[in-house]
């Protein structure tokens, strides 16, 4: 007999796996299903998100409470210009930030 905790974890897996369609490689499927999987993501407490432009292209300051003005993080999210961004990544680059106690962009 399985135990819950393996039981709760199978069915997270399937449910990420079918929200992410796997199956499916066009670009846009999978941006979509990254999207879908990164609003499970809990974003920290403790830090402001500010949406912005720079040189024309959407960005985002994520500001901690009582942030270190000296410097800032500049965060690449990767995803080889086919998905990820800012919105998938919000809660990642909200901890480093946090964690760090500096402004990340």
């Amino acid at each position: 007999m399985q135990s819950l905790q393996s039981l709760t974890v199978k069915t997270i897996i399937n449910l990420v796996r079918s929200s992410l369609f796997v199956h499916k490689t066009d670009a846009l499927t999978v941006r979509v299903g990254f999207e879908r999987v990164s609003n499970l993501m809990k974003f920290p407490k403790f830090v402001a998100r500010k949406e912005t432009k720079v040189a024309g292209i959407p960005a985002c300051w994520f500001t901690p409470d009582g942030h270190g003005k000296s410097k800032v993080i500049l965060y690449f999210p990767g995803g080889g210009y086919v998905c990820g961004s800012y919105n998938t990544h919000r809660a990642l680059i909200a901890r480093i930030a946090r964690s760090s106690g500096y402004k990340v962009l």
